[in-house]
């Protein structure tokens, strides 16, 4: 008994001492992508157990490289894990708005203002997360006008197109119905 007992204690230390040289954390992140090596940032991020931390580390790889489509995919699922994190929800903001996609951005808007509001009144970055998200809204809603306007645009044009083509269609067969009735 003492001996199985001893057997499994050792096998505990190992197992513990091998998961805590494989835990990773932002920092080891920060330093492979500052070490220019990208893919072991990225292998490095995916490792890390803190669901929020490893979104965060996600996040700043993917915005760093100007991923933006997946930086707010990375953003969103964080939020999902946690979601109060106010970091997490401008982020998701900030890349939908670098994508140029006022209703994405719109939308996470709409996520990060709850963070806001549950934030602690004495949150000491309360007011920069408020004039940012009042930043955003502005050109969310600068964003959203353009697109509704591509909107509109895109849907005369096919109108258009379709107009013309049923009009060439009449004007063919006119033509060539004409030319059957001449004797």
């Amino acid at each position: 008994m003492r001996a199985s007992r001893r057997c499994v204690d050792a096998a505990l230390v190992c197992v513990v001492s091998a998961t805590s040289s494989f835990a990773q954390s932002f920092v080891d992140v920060q330093a492979a992508a500052e070490a220019g090596d990208f893919s072991r940032a990225r292998d490095t991020a995916t490792r890390i157990v803190d669901l929020g931390e490893r979104a965060r580390s996600l996040v700043w790889i993917d915005y760093g490289a100007r991923d933006y489509a997946s930086a707010v995919a990375e953003a969103r699922t964080g939020l999902a894990a946690t979601p109060s994190d106010p970091w997490l929800a401008e982020r998701a903001v900030a890349a939908a708005l670098a994508l140029r996609d006022g209703r994405a951005a719109t939308r996470g808007l709409d996520d990060f203002e709850r963070v806001i509001a549950r934030a602690t009144p004495d949150t000491a970055e309360l007011a920069d997360w408020r004039a940012t998200a009042s930043d955003y809204r502005a050109r969310a809603r600068e964003l959203t006008v353009l697109e509704d306007a591509a909107d509109v645009a895109l849907n005369r044009s096919r109108w258009t197109v379709i107009v013309l083509l049923v009009a060439a269609s009449v004007s063919g067969w006119l033509c060539l119905r004409g030319g059957e009735q001449r004797p």
